[in-house]
């Protein structure tokens, strides 16, 4: 199952949205094997911005390939 890579209109500030957006983007099992609900929301914070980033970085390189 592919996930859901739509992109947030506006950058999620709050840990449930950040979580939602993790959760679409790697998906189910990759939520489940983090337990999230051990992590700060400092942690949960710094995931979501990393994994945004390299989003960011695969999207900016489609576009490249698109070029």
């Amino acid at each position: 199952m592919m996930a859901d890579l739509s992109v947030p209109l506006s950058f999620p500030r709050s840990r449930q949205e950040q979580l939602e957006w993790l959760r679409r983007w790697k998906g189910q099992a990759y939520m489940d094997d983090l337990k999230p609900e051990l992590l700060s929301d400092a942690d949960v914070s710094r995931l979501f911005r990393s994994v945004y980033l390299g989003f960011l970085k695969l999207e900016e390189a489609a576009d490249e390939l698109m070029l």
